[in-house]
Order: C-alpha cells, then structure tokens, then sequence
C-alpha cells in the first residue's frame, strides 16, 4: 500500500481532528490543498480506516456532497494522569479519540503508587483496549529526559517512566509536568496561536506554581523550573525570604497579586487562568486585580479568569501533546492498516 503522504495528509488530520463533518471542497478551502489532492489523501485515509462516510450535504440544483470525518475508533489516546487527595494516589485513566470524545474512563485511589505500580496499571489499561496507538500520561512533578523528579508522589521520583511505558505497552510513550500540559489544553482551547496564555495554581498550604504558553510553546527554563513563583521572596515575616507553603492559607490575596505581579512583569501573558483554594471565588480574585492594577500599568495587566476544574484542560493537553507526534513522527505511530477499501 501506498504510503500516507505529508504535508497534506498532516493538514487533513488536522482540520479532522478538530471534530465535524466535512465536504471536499469544504477541506480543500480548509487547508489550502487542491481538490485533487484532498481526494488522494482522503483515498489513502479511507484504506486505512482513519475517516468514516458521514452522510451527504444536498446543495441546490440537486447536487449532494459527501460528508467526511473522523473515525473515533481509528487508533485513539491511552491518556492517563495521576494526582495525591488527601494523602490518597489517585490515578485517572482514558481513552480518547482523536477529535477528544472520552471513549472510557476509570479512577483509582490508592495508598501508594510507585513506578512499577504505575507501569503495570497503565499497561493493563492498554491490554483492555489494544487499539489504542499512543500513551500520554500527566505527573506531578518534573519529567526530564523521560525521568520522574520532585514529584508530589515521592516514590515515582527516579522513574523512568517513559523508557518502562514504551517497554510494557509496545506503543510510544510520553510523558510531562501535569501543569504544562493543563496550560498548552487551556491554549488549544483558545485556538490563537498568537496569544501568550498562563495558568496559575494556588491551592492552600502548598507553594504555588504557572505554567505559562509563548510562541506556542511551554516555557520551562534551563531545569524545568520555570513558573515556580512560591519561591519569590516577599516580606511574609518583616523580611525578603521565599515564603513557607504554610504562608499560602486564606486570606493571602496580597501575596497571591505579588506571585502574579512577577509573571506579568517577566511573561506578560494576554491571559492569566488562575485555580486553587486560595481563588476559588470571584471576589478573591477581584481583589487580585485590582491590586495588580495598582502595581503595573493598567493596560499590561492581562485578563483574569478562575476555573475550579481544569480536567477538560488536562485531558486537552494530555491529547494535544500526543497528536503533535502524530503528526511530526508519524512512523512511530503504528496504523490499522487493511488489505484494501472502497474508493471515495
């Protein structure tokens, strides 16, 4: 068989995955590609299983044409997170499609979760749904090189977590810091590549931490360590220390502002998300701004919104980041491939 060819069939992807039905010309306006180009692609994609027929469009005159889409069941996302909740090691695993329609979920708590723990529970997810091409997984801590360090769960910390997952479930593998991959979802949700975006969590009696989106990339500094703003030193006892995790209990809206003030100044971000206990209501938030609007001239203090679930950006990010490599390395990526298809 003939080989899938890029670019188009990367910008065909692309504009499939986003969800909805298309026509060819609609495709070929869509992504600049001819019409004759769009239906070789669409012929290569059909053999494959990777678009479905979607019924007809009927336009005047009494002309109708074919509708395209994704299919769900080609080759989905093996997308897990894992989190702590109250001394508990909550694991969270999916399957998404690629237009990022959950095709299952289950939720695990645990007393404790280390490496091969984790490895093994993923892999029998992965032997319960062996359609599924790729893994991405979420950690709270930093993933360099593949490795798991100062993670909220200590005992993944040393892990080599992306080296064990390709070797126990036979698919690439990736893995990275839960909060970047919560703020490149919320940026992808946005769907302006130009816009500087941040995401800020404050939880109570933990160290705060952003993650911020420029050029459409994380920005993640020399060790990863980008966006740490509970080490700024702020007078919280009379003197220029890093504040103790304890310092960030409600009310603290000064040093929250002061946090945020340091990303604005340094990022100047278009947009600030901000979640966690310390902003879980409006009024929290208001006082925040209106605090940076002291500080920063008005016109660089960015918009302000505050979510309390971010799940919808996690699982965007988790999905995101996995089709990213599909379509810069789509070799690694194994098809379901049959024998032949009907010509569209």
């Amino acid at each position: 068989m003939k080989p899938l060819l890029e670019p188009s069939i990367s910008a065909l992807r692309r504009t499939l995955w986003k969800g909805g039905a298309h026509t060819k010309r609609e495709l070929s306006d869509l992504t600049g590609l001819s019409i004759a180009t769009v239906n070789a692609t669409l012929n290569d994609m059909n053999r494959t299983g990777e678009i479905l027929a979607a019924g007809a469009r009927h336009g005047g005159a009494g002309r109708t044409a074919q509708l395209y889409r994704a299919n769900e069941a080609f080759s989905p996302v093996l997308a897990a997170h894992v989190d702590i909740d109250r001394g508990a090691r909550v694991l969270v695993r999916t399957v998404l499609s690629v237009t990022g329609r959950v095709l299952n979920r289950d939720e695990t708590r645990l007393p404790e979760l280390d490496g091969a723990t984790l490895v093994r529970l993923l892999g029998d997810w992965r032997r319960s749904h062996p359609e599924s091409a790729q893994a991405s997984v979420g950690i709270p801590g930093i993933v360099a090189e593949g490795v798991v360090s100062h993670c909220d769960l200590p005992e993944l910390n040393g892990t080599d977590i992306v080296a064990d997952l390709e070797r126990e479930l036979g698919v690439p593998a990736l893995a990275a810091n839960d909060m970047h991959l919560k703020v490149y979802g919320f940026f992808r949700e946005l769907g302006d590549a130009k816009k500087t975006v941040t995401l800020a969590n404050f939880p109570v009696g933990v160290r705060p931490g952003t993650a911020t989106i420029a050029n459409g990339a994380v920005v993640t500094g020399a060790g990863q360590f980008a966006g740490m703003v509970g080490f700024i030193p702020a007078g919280t006892r009379g003197a220029l220390t890093a504040p103790d995790p304890e310092d960030f209990s409600k009310p603290c809206p000064e040093l929250v502002a002061h946090a945020l003030a340091a990303v604005v100044t340094a990022l100047n971000p278009d947009i600030i998300l901000c979640t966690g206990g310390l902003l879980d209501e409006d009024a929290a938030l208001e006082q925040v701004r209106d605090m940076l609007e002291k500080w920063i001239p008005k016109e660089f203090v960015p918009h302000l919104e505050r979510r309390d679930d971010l799940e919808n950006c996690y699982l965007g990010g988790l999905l995101a980041r996995a089709l990213d490599v599909r379509i810069s390395d789509p070799l690694s990526i194994g098809r379901l491939a049959p024998e032949e298809g009907s010509r569209i």
